[in-house]
């Protein structure tokens, strides 16, 4: 029930995220019309890849399905393969951790990631909040410390990023 209530709430936020920036999306087509960068950023149109909600909805009501190990993320996103859901594997695969290869990009492993590290348990608790007891607990292990901040890192510049279409989210950090 509680890893239910959890995958409930992320995907709650997650949603909430996605249509705040499909509004603005649609906004400034109205705007600008149906041509050019809509939202550049260094070059990247940040919002070029968002997901249709029913992928995010899906993978974010399933990301936890594997919960229990280390590698719970990868054995998830096994899960949804053998299943052919391979754009949902794709999502969850990412709710652990996720990596930019340039610039990064409102995307629904993005977006999936972001509203899992901003919710502990049910509660949205904030980005913050939510790294504090693993930061707490691998205190003296320098690898685990190092890897815990660098997630924590990623997930403020995705809050970031959310911020400069959406603007302030207080409650997230």
């Amino acid at each position: 029930e509680r890893r239910q209530a959890h995958c409930q709430a992320v995907c709650k936020l997650a949603l909430e995220l996605l249509h705040g920036l499909q509004q603005r999306m649609q906004g400034e087509r109205g705007e600008q019309g149906e041509q050019g960068e809509q939202n550049p950023r260094n070059g990247v149109d940040v919002l070029a890849d968002l997901p249709s909600p029913a992928l995010l909805k899906a993978a974010a009501l399933i990301h936890d399905v594997a919960k229990g190990g280390r590698t719970h993320d990868m054995l998830g996103a096994s899960w949804a393969r053998l299943r052919n859901w391979h754009s949902v594997a794709a999502l969850i695969r990412a709710h652990m951790d996720i990596f930019f290869l340039d610039e990064p990009k409102l995307n629904g492993p993005a977006l999936l990631f972001l509203a899992d590290k901003a919710v502990k348990g049910s509660q949205r608790v904030g980005v913050t909040e939510n790294f504090k007891a693993s930061l707490e607990r691998f205190k003296n292990d320098e690898e685990a410390r190092k890897a815990i901040e660098r997630r924590q890192q990623r997930a403020r510049e995705l809050l970031n990023l959310v911020e400069e279409q959406l603007g302030s989210l207080p409650e997230l950090h």
